[in-house]
């Protein structure tokens, strides 16, 4: 039993392959720029990207919980 939302699949996305592709790669990017100190950095990057909602969700799915919460911690000092 798991106590956290599931991630959706692939199928479950309604989002071209091309899109979840590059949704993935700004995940990675952003999970180290994270990684590296620079919420705001990530948060500003997330914010220039303008996805659209089901965008948004697929990202936010791909980012692990520690990144999640760096995002909205600096997402609330702004």
């Amino acid at each position: 039993k798991g106590t956290g939302r599931n991630k959706p699949t692939d199928s479950e996305v309604q989002l071209p392959a091309e899109e979840m592709e590059y949704l993935r790669e700004m995940a990675q990017e952003i999970t180290q720029i994270v990684s590296g100190g620079d919420a705001k950095a990530a948060l500003n990057l997330v914010k220039a990207a303008g996805l659209e909602a089901e965008q948004y969700t697929f990202l936010w799915s791909q980012l692990d919980s520690s990144t999640r919460s760096s995002i909205k911690k600096a997402k609330e000092q702004q």
